[in-house]
């Protein structure tokens, strides 16, 4: 398995001031990390050591997850981000590491019409927010709509026409956007998903005051715990595949 902390900490030292600059607006966060570990721990776990194939990740941003997977068997890496900048860093870090990718600008699955993929990665937007916008990141960064949903629905119904038969999709997903809507979107569309992971993440001190106040307020303990001055958000790890037959 690829240690990619010691390839990032090799790029660093490779690139100049402008481009490492650029690339600080996608810095990888606690959701990026918390999707490689659950990654590489369901590839591990496979009786066979999971095939591969051909995969894909939606919203490369900082492109760290694409690159975790570099010389892990993968047929092919393909990544889609509708910013750029992601399109650019993710690129310079995959050269950085002698890995061939193709990657594409565009808004989820646009880039991507008629494609099918064996493993699909994604940490969509999903905070609830009226608007979007932070200093020093991408304006779509975290922005998931007033019900954080936006994003995630469109990821979820595009599914079925680009995971492959007997593919997986690895997908963050909080406790804001709850889960039992995320499984009748699934269900729909002849897909179930399974919890890999799971964990309380930090909540920046910046994106409370910007957040929906109907969810965040009303998000119970099982979603949001509070401690003191810090707030934590109930986050998961969802495993998709085609439903079988105890799933309907």
């Amino acid at each position: 398995m690829t240690d990619i902390l010691e390839h990032v900490q090799a790029r660093s030292d490779q690139v100049g001031p402008q481009e490492a600059g650029a690339d600080a607006a996608f810095r990888p966060s606690e959701y990026t990390g918390f999707l490689i570990h659950a990654v590489q721990a369901a590839i591990a776990g496979h009786p066979l050591g999971r095939p591969l194939g051909r995969v894909v990740e939606i919203g490369v941003g900082s492109g760290a997850v694409l690159a975790s997977l570099a010389g892990c068997g993968a047929t092919s890496l393909t990544g889609t981000d509708v910013d750029p900048g992601a399109i650019r860093a993710t690129q310079r870090l995959m050269d950085s590491l002698g890995q061939p990718v193709e990657l594409a600008c565009g808004d989820l699955w646009a880039p991507l019409a008629g494609r099918r993929f064996d493993l699909v990665l994604a940490n969509p937007p999903h905070f609830p927010m009226l608007a979007p916008g932070y200093a020093g990141r991408p304006p779509q960064w975290s922005f998931g709509g007033p019900d954080g949903r936006l994003v995630m629905d469109q990821l979820l119904r595009g599914l079925p026409r680009h995971l492959a038969p007997g593919g997986h999709a690895y997908v963050v997903h909080s406790a804001f956007l709850g889960l039992a809507a995320t499984n009748r979107l699934l269900a729909e569309r002849g897909l179930a998903a399974r919890i890999v992971a799971s964990s309380f993440m930090p909540l920046a001190p910046e994106k409370l005051p910007v957040m929906t106040p109907a969810v965040l307020h009303g998000a119970g303990p099982e979603a949001i715990q509070r401690i003191g001055p810090h707030t934590f958000l109930r986050t998961d790890v969802l495993e998709i595949s085609a439903a079988g037959p105890g799933d309907a």
